[in-house]
C-alpha cells in the first residue's frame, strides 16, 4: 500500500498499519479510506452508496475465506479516564456510530474498531474516587505510558 500525503488525513499511518497487519494474517484488504470525497460533497470521509441513500463508510473492509468484516481504524494519543463509570475508554462520534450500525445491519457484515493506541495505562482497573481531588487527577496522568496498543472490539460490544 503505498502512501499518498494528505489523503487520509490524521488517521492515515494507523489506516495503513491496519490494512499491512491483516494482510500479514491473509486478508485482503479494500482501504474504503480510498474513496474519500466520492459524492461531490465536502465530507472528508469514505462514503457507500446504501438503499437509502449515502452513508459512512467504515475505513477497511476485510475478506478472507468467505468471510467478510469492516473496520473502523481509530488512531487514539490515550484513552480518557471517565470518571461517572470509573473506566479508561475512547470516544467516537455518534453520526458515525449510526453509520457504522446502519451498514453492518444492511450488509449483514460485523463492524469492529481497531484502535491504535500510543499511551496506555499502566492500571487498567484504575479506580479514583474523587475527580475533585487534584491528587487523583495526577494519579491518573501518571497511570499512562507510553505504548504501542491495537485493541479490537466489536461494534456490538462497543454500544453496551
Amino acid at each position: 500500500m503505498t502512501t499518498r500525503p494528505g489523503l487520509y488525513g490524521i488517521g492515515q499511518e494507523a489506516e495503513q498499519a491496519a490494512a499491512r497487519r491483516l494482510a500479514q494474517q491473509g486478508w485482503i484488504v479494500i482501504p474504503m479510506s480510498e474513496y474519500t470525497n466520492n459524492t461531490g460533497i465536502k465530507i472528508n470521509a469514505p462514503m457507500l452508496v446504501v438503499p437509502d441513500g449515502m452513508t459512512i463508510s467504515p475505513d477497511l473492509l476485510a475478506i478472507k475465506a468467505s468471510r467478510a468484516v469492516w473496520i473502523e481504524v481509530k488512531d487514539k494519543t490515550e484513552p480518557t479516564y471517565t470518571w461517572k463509570f470509573h473506566c479508561w475508554e475512547h470516544g467516537i462520534d455518534k453520526p458515525n456510530i449510526d453509520a457504522y450500525k446502519k451498514i453492518q445491519d444492511q450488509s449483514g457484515y460485523p463492524v469492529f474498531l481497531l484502535i491504535h493506541e500510543k499511551n496506555s495505562p499502566k492500571t487498567p482497573d484504575l479506580y479514583l474516587h474523587s475527580m475533585d481531588d487534584i491528587g487523583a487527577y495526577r494519579k491518573m496522568r501518571a497511570d499512562l505510558e507510553p505504548s504501542d496498543v491495537w485493541l479490537s472490539i466489536p461494534l456490538d460490544q462497543a454500544l453496551l
